[in-house]
């Protein structure tokens, strides 16, 4: 599974590089912001009830980490595995949104640097 995501990445990296060379700079911001607001509109939602269902999870297991906000993701370990998709499919939600905002924000300096 792992060499064919490495697969697919390389072919994306290649295909948007080819994308930046050929599309307009007009085309670049409007595609940055529709990244920026599809990753904002998925993302921001999904941290929410991700976050709500691990501190729900948790304090129903015993007694709440007092950094359960900083570093969440130390305690994953720590959910069972009967709850383990329902807890984490919201935070791989938000970081496919976290991704997308990432991608728009390359794509919107790119368009910048074409208007150059």
């Amino acid at each position: 599974m792992g060499e064919f995501l490495l697969i697919i990445s390389i072919l994306l990296l290649l295909g948007g590089s080819v994308a930046l060379l050929l599309l307009p700079a007009v085309a670049l911001f409007s595609v940055s912001i529709i990244c920026l607001g599809v990753g904002l509109g998925l993302g921001v939602p999904a941290g929410i009830v991700y976050h709500v269902r691990l501190y729900r999870h948790l304090r129903a297991a015993g007694p709440i980490p007092s950094m359960l906000w900083l570093f969440p993701t130390r305690l994953h370990e720590q959910i069972e595995a009967r709850a383990r998709t329902r807890v984490l499919a919201p935070f791989r939600w938000g970081a496919a949104g976290f991704v997308l905002v990432l991608l728009g924000c390359l794509l919107l300096v790119a368009a910048m640097i074409k208007l150059q």
